[in-house]
């Protein structure tokens, strides 16, 4: 039993620590979702706010997440679901089979776009749009980066999320392309940006080039990959030198955004956010306070 609850909570400590409600109600969930795994009786499709999953491994940590408490990031998604109606753009970059944009798109009048270069994944993402009806979630097929290109892409097997561009034999070659590019031809406005990519954030925040001003929110993954590579420090220096601020996280049951100490260990478990200049003052207007 002990390395039972050992295992939950190393794999699924988003959820149980720092997610919502009572922590022994979450891990009371897990343990449903590892016997209703083991009988093979896990749901065909997952909700999540005002929508549905239906592709997806059902027994990976993306689903066992939703199923324990109907989110994947509990605090950055709600945060997303707050600022859509007022910035109605979101840019989904490593948008996987979609959790990001789906949650983004429920907004009036929002626009997604939502970029995944690995082609099973992204057949995955095009599922999921399709059965929700989602005509306002616009897809792409390539990868984001500083230069337009071709690339090594690499993947795990799964809908982990672990997916990243490398170089090797074992890689299947993906169009890379920089935001600014893609924003004078597609005429997108990157309002709020989800950049996860598993080691490539930096390079793609190099390719925003002049729309990077464009920008009022960036949520932003800063794990192991990133300090392994030495470009967290390189990401965090880069956006605060062009007028922004950060990282935080977002406290959802409170409504607060803090300062993130990224020397934790729990400062890895949902994407970093940075807020423009520009758009602080806003925040307050929407109910979002920041704590130092």
């Amino acid at each position: 039993m002990a390395i039972s609850i050992k295992g939950i909570y190393e794999n699924y400590s988003n959820t149980i620590v720092y997610g919502k409600g009572n922590k022994i109600f979450n891990t009371a969930r897990f343990f449903l979702f590892r016997v209703r795994k083991r009988l093979g009786l896990l749901p065909t499709e997952l909700k999540i706010s005002r929508s549905k999953i239906v592709a997806i491994r059902r027994d990976g940590a993306i689903a066992a997440a939703i199923y324990a408490m109907g989110y994947y990031d509990y605090h950055n998604m709600h945060l997303i679901k707050k600022l859509m109606p007022r910035l109605r753009s979101f840019i989904d970059i490593g948008a996987n089979i979609g959790v990001y944009s789906l949650i983004a798109s429920e907004a009036k009048r929002a626009k997604v776009y939502a970029f995944e270069p690995y082609l099973e994944t992204y057949h995955k993402l095009r599922r999921n749009i399709e059965a929700n009806n989602r005509h306002n979630i616009f897809s792409f097929n390539y990868a984001l980066g500083s230069r337009n290109c071709l690339v090594g892409f690499r993947t795990g097997s799964d809908d982990s999320g672990y997916a990243t561009v490398a170089a090797g034999r074992r890689c299947e070659k993906v169009e890379s392309r920089r935001m600014d590019s893609i924003y004078r031809e597609e005429k997108i406005i990157p309002t709020i940006v989800k950049i996860d990519t598993e080691g490539s954030e930096y390079e793609i925040l190099k390719g925003f080039g002049a729309c990077l001003v464009k920008v009022k929110v960036f949520f932003i993954e800063l794990n192991i990959i990133n300090q392994k590579n030495k470009t967290q420090k390189k990401i965090i220096g880069y956006l605060n030198n062009r007028n922004f601020n950060g990282p935080y996280s977002y406290d959802h049951n409170r409504a607060v955004l803090v300062n993130k100490d990224m020397k934790k260990s729990y400062s890895q478990i949902e994407d970093s956010i940075f807020v423009a200049d520009s758009f602080m003052g806003e925040l307050q207007t929407i109910g979002i306070t920041i704590e130092d």
